[in-house]
């Protein structure tokens, strides 16, 4: 899968002064979990109903690459979250953003589960209700799915935006990836579609119809 990874995901270059300077003063909760750093933003009122876990490639990271198309719609987001009376916690890849490591798919799924249970320990902790969504955009699906497939007792449900379903097909008709290792019998554990199958939480998918990179 090391192959495959560097085949199709590169991160790009990290600019963390520049996301720590337009940031508004998220609330960081450290904790290391397979060399990941948790980010959060708990809003004005810490004991909102919700609390939602957003998971994507690097979003704080971007913002030194292409500030403008990344990191201020995010802003824009976040304050939209907090209106509706949603804190916002933010999770960055292995080797993106905040996040130390190095990058690899495996990764998305063996870290997954751990981030979770470690913010909903710090919810409890900090007598915060817990009460958590789970939204995974893009990559972030593959860490959603995983942690839906779990069905933790705090989960309330999982929003996919943009994500896929089958790593074989995105593997071959998106990246035009071969080798023995790509086919749908050895791919199948890493996929969004099999973790599905053990969904027992509502479920919430937004894609665009006019998406041509995962139509």
């Amino acid at each position: 899968m090391g192959v495959i990874m560097f085949t199709v995901w590169y991160p790009p270059h990290k600019a963390l002064d520049v996301a720590k300077l337009y940031a508004k003063q998220p609330r960081e909760i450290p904790f290391v979990t397979k060399w990941r750093v948790f980010n959060t933003s708990a809003g004005k009122d810490g004991m909102k109903q919700y609390h939602l876990i957003y998971t994507e490639r690097g979003k704080l990271e971007e913002a030194g690459k292409e500030l403008n198309k990344y990191f201020f719609p995010f802003i824009e987001i976040e304050g939209f979250f907090f209106k509706c009376g949603v804190n916002l916690a933010v999770v960055d890849f292995r080797g993106y953003g905040f996040s130390s490591g190095d990058p690899f798919y495996t990764s998305l799924i063996i870290d997954a589960l751990p981030i979770y249970n470690e913010f909903h320990k710090w919810l409890i902790k900090n007598s915060f209700n817990d009460s958590i969504f789970i939204l995974g955009r893009s990559l972030g699906s593959v860490c959603a799915s995983e942690i839906g497939a779990h069905n933790p007792e705090s989960l309330r449900g999982i929003i996919f935006e943009s994500g896929f379903a089958s790593l074989y097909d995105m593997m071959t008709r998106l990246f035009r990836v071969t080798g023995k290792e790509i086919t749908p019998e050895f791919l199948e554990n890493y996929s969004n579609d099999t973790r599905i199958r053990k969904f027992f939480k509502p479920v919430l998918v937004i894609h665009g119809t006019a998406d041509w990179i995962i139509p």
